[in-house]
């Protein structure tokens, strides 16, 4: 819990808090369509509940994401092999762009708005 608790302190205190806008987030019907492929993590963490109807700063929406990893982190040490538990634990961190760009899919500009912040930085196409 305390790591928990630091984390996002630390995230909210090395950016500054003058966001430009809130973003309405849609229905949880509409979250879970956005993270298929993630259901596991959906049903392991609150994370569509804790957003779906809500109206948030995109900084809120990167908070609840990175503390929903937290949880499922704790999740996956309990029930696996340590092993296999590190590689999801991994894999869910190298996700975290794509979850967030599903996440803000409806609001570009608070993509680009956490881009400048370097918060989010999108997956650039092999070339």
């Amino acid at each position: 819990m305390k790591l928990k608790l630091i984390a996002a302190v630390a995230l909210l205190t090395i950016t500054p808090l003058s966001f430009a806008g809130r973003v309405k987030m849609p229905s949880a019907q509409v979250l879970h369509e956005r993270l298929q492929g993630f259901e596991h993590f959906v049903e392991k963490t609150s994370i569509v509940k804790q957003l779906a109807d809500r109206e948030l700063e995109a900084l809120g929406v990167a908070n609840a994401l990175e503390l929903s990893l937290y949880d499922y982190d704790e999740i996956l040490k309990k029930g696996m092999p340590a092993q296999q538990a590190r590689m999801l634990q991994v894999q869910m961190q190298m996700n975290k762009p794509i979850l967030l760009k599903a996440l803000l899919e409806h609001s570009p500009e608070a993509l680009t708005e956490l881009e400048e912040k370097k918060i989010y930085e999108p997956i650039k196409a092999k070339k």
